[in-house]
């Protein structure tokens, strides 16, 4: 049942994007973050993710080439252009993987991370009085999947959502190892995966939208702004990924010293001060928290991994490379050793983003990473002026809890939050719609 509806709406919201990109590219955002499934087949018709992308991108090309002869914008996704190209050109250069997975991984990561956002960053470039659209579409998203996450703490581990989903698309997950993941009696209220597919994704989403609800609290009614906060506070606390508290924690602090701003650097002060010591009061919340700075994974009960696995698990890197330290084993590499082998003896799942850039493309590929955030940081600081902060406190927050979790598709999602603040401070996006409906009269009066 549901994914027919699934179907259905993801065919319709692709066919308005040809008749009005503004809603489509709205709806079409919703959609991405709130039904995880990228494969639909609805009657002769395939829905895979390949299609989907392709035809948002035809649907963009058609308004701005077609219909209006408007300019693609790219300037706050070069940063991500550059990076696929060096990736690319680093190819050639490794033997461990075969060439045919490695560009068709790359062909995919293209497509999964660039194509939604190319799409939602011109629409808001051109027509600046989406943005108010975009922002209501993001909010709707964050108010169902919170207030849905919060729900499923009295569900005892079950998702109903999600498992619905695994039965009806056939995966190779069941029902009932999925439920026994879910309900980890060690984790406050089990592992919480809201509208995602895994606990790791919802946290991920949990940062990203706080650190987007605070960008936007100015455009926002505080009976809108505060609710979010708590149900996302909240949410932080009890979907079992302390990997978002210890980012949020980066992210958060890297916002409080560089902002500036004493009001709210004293009002964290107390609401931390506040909090510390109610946590205190609750041996469970404590021990859960706790739990993320115990070096050796023995003061408490809590499950996962510890800082000491992780320095085990960083040797076994070094160990994979030791034959090709400078490229790696190959672009992809690390999800084709999942794909056919599962977990690795000592790395594991490779639970970090330095584990998976590391296998990958080696010593040169975390240069190129660290070469990618700071060409973003450059980007926020050149053209989002007092938003600057913020964005960067989000790149920190992904970036964070990336090297803490691992890298599993979580790009999209970043890029895609990232795109819609970094636009809500963007005042030249009205002179480049001006600019190109000036050059839209000048076509019309020509011909």
């Amino acid at each position: 049942m549901i994914l027919s509806l699934a179907g259905v709406l993801l065919a319709s919201i692709l066919l308005l994007c040809f008749f009005n990109i503004r809603l489509g590219a709205a709806l079409y955002l919703a959609y991405a973050l709130l039904v995880p499934i990228n494969d639909i087949t609805l009657g002769p018709l395939h829905l895979g993710e390949n299609l989907v992308k392709f035809a948002l991108v035809a649907a963009l090309f058609f308004d701005f080439k077609v219909r209006h002869h408007y300019k693609f914008s790219w300037k706050l996704l070069m940063p991500l252009v550059w990076y696929y190209v060096i990736e690319l050109f680093l190819i050639p250069f490794q033997s461990e993987t075969s060439f045919g997975w490695m560009l068709n991984s790359w062909r995919v990561d293209i497509m999964r991370t660039m194509f939604g956002a190319f799409v939602v960053y011109n629409v808001m470039t051109v027509y600046p009085d989406s943005k108010k659209l975009f922002r209501n579409s993001l909010l709707i998203s964050i108010l169902i999947a919170g207030v849905y996450g919060l729900f499923l703490t009295t569900t005892g581990g079950i998702n109903p959502y999600i498992l619905e989903i695994v039965s009806e698309t056939g995966s190779n997950l069941d029902a009932e190892s999925l439920t026994e993941y879910f309900s980890d009696d060690n984790r406050l209220f089990g592992r919480i995966s809201s509208v995602f597919r895994h606990p790791m994704s919802f946290g991920l989403f949990i940062g990203l939208a706080f650190v987007y609800i605070w960008s936007v609290r100015k455009r926002i009614h505080k009976w809108i702004f505060f609710p979010l906060l708590v149900i996302l506070g909240l949410d932080s606390l009890f979907c079992g990924v302390r990997s978002c508290i210890g980012g949020l924690v980066v992210a958060v602090a890297y916002y409080l010293i560089f902002s500036k701003n004493l009001k709210i650097g004293i009002a964290a002060l107390i609401i931390g001060l506040v909090g510390y010591n109610i946590v205190l009061q609750l041996p469970e919340v404590s021990d859960y928290l706790g739990s993320i700075t115990d070096v050796h994974g023995t003061k408490s009960d809590v499950g996962g991994s510890s800082i000491e696995m992780r320095l085990d698990q960083l040797n076994g890197c070094f160990k994979e490379i030791q034959n090709c330290p400078f490229v790696g084993k190959g672009y992809g590499w690390v999800a084709y050793y999942k794909a056919n082998f599962g977990d690795h003896p000592v790395i594991l799942a490779f639970e970090s983003l330095i584990f998976v850039v590391l296998c990958n493309n080696g010593f040169l590929g975390i240069i190129i990473w660290i070469f990618l955030a700071l060409s973003i940081y450059k980007n926020n600081h050149k053209y989002l002026s007092s938003a600057s902060v913020v964005a960067d406190s989000l790149l920190i927050f992904y970036i964070a809890y990336a090297c803490i979790t691992g890298e599993y598709g979580y790009m999209p999602y970043f890029l895609l939050f990232y795109i819609c603040l970094a636009m809500e401070s963007q005042p030249e996006s009205v002179e480049v719609s001006k600019k190109n409906t000036k050059k839209q009269v000048a076509v019309n009066t020509f011909q």
